[in-house]
């Protein structure tokens, strides 16, 4: 059986407790609430990443019906025999300073607005606007998760409509330490706990990121936002640098983020799990259909 085959059979079980989410998990998911979507587009209100509102049913909301339909949908299974970035890239970012830059709980993550900072990925010039957290990773790597992942996500200089999104993973070491970056954020994190609340992050070191994008070895696939609208022509890279993180601090993030991550998705180019798994739970074939039907409509009316 195909690889992909076996990836998309996994996601069926995936699918399916977040659809049947018991009422015992609502305590992990009623912090979320609306989030702006990766590249900066307004989120869809409403979503969540267990029970009726998951990601099964994502494709439901106006606009997104790449989230059930689309065949370059985000995270995937990385693995180390993928394409590398074959560029210079180079991720400029300066350590944010006495000024700082908000750090916010949108609700569905933390965030900070750090906006301007150049990075040349894949040899297009890009502009950082932000980053946030997952927990636990949204991709794998050769089939393992990791307890968090960072997504910087960026806008073309030149050409707005460009989006790309570094990834790097975060994962807790023998030693107990934590990157600079993590640490001074987990400290902050503990004024934003509560969906809205906003801190300036100040002198805040990102010498460990940028050692991540700049010349790190960098697995490149064509994807998509990983939240609704779920919009393809994203252009990731994931690094193989995994950023350290202690207990503690760890534990901060996964307190305040809880559970926010998308479940797995197929390679690029091939069939939407929400469409596979379509074929083996009849509540997510009729939803699936009820989406259809709305959109034939619309046409029909316009």
């Amino acid at each position: 059986m195909h690889f992909s085959t076996l990836i998309s059979f996994a996601t069926i079980s995936s699918l399916l407790y977040s659809a049947l989410a018991c009422e015992s998990c609502s305590g992990s998911a009623k912090n979320l609430h609306r989030r702006e979507a990766e590249g900066g587009e307004g989120g869809e209100p409403g979503f969540t990443y267990l029970g009726l509102t998951g990601p099964v049913d994502w494709n439901q909301f106006e606009g997104a019906q790449s989230c059930g339909d689309g065949k370059s949908q985000s995270p995937i299974n990385i693995e180390s025999t993928m394409k590398i970035s074959a560029y210079g890239d180079v991720g400029e970012y300066a350590d944010i300073g006495a000024t700082g830059f908000n750090f916010t709980n949108t609700g569905h993550t933390v965030e900070v607005f750090y906006k301007g900072q150049p990075a040349v990925l894949g040899g297009v010039e890009y502009e950082l606007q932000r980053f946030h957290f997952h927990t636990p990773s949204e991709h794998r790597l050769d089939n393992e998760w990791f307890p968090m992942e960072v997504h910087f996500v960026h806008q073309g200089r030149n050409d707005p409509s460009k989006l790309a999104v570094v990834g790097l993973f975060i994962d807790t070491n023998e030693e107990n330490t934590s990157d600079p970056m993590m640490a001074r954020l987990a400290t902050l994190l503990q004024s934003i706990e509560k969906p809205g609340e906003t801190v300036v992050a100040t002198h805040v070191p990102l010498s460990g990121v940028r050692t991540g994008i700049t010349g790190a070895k960098k697995f490149t696939y064509p994807g998509s936002l990983t939240t609704p609208p779920c919009t393809e022509g994203v252009s990731w890279y994931v690094s193989n640098t995994i950023l350290d993180v202690s207990i503690s601090d760890y534990k901060i993030f996964k307190r305040v983020l809880g559970y926010n991550s998308r479940n797995l998705q197929s390679g690029p180019g091939q069939q939407n799990v929400v469409d596979f798994a379509a074929q083996f739970l009849p509540s997510v074939a009729n939803r699936v259909a009820s989406k259809k039907q709305k959109r034939t409509a619309r046409r029909f009316s316009a």
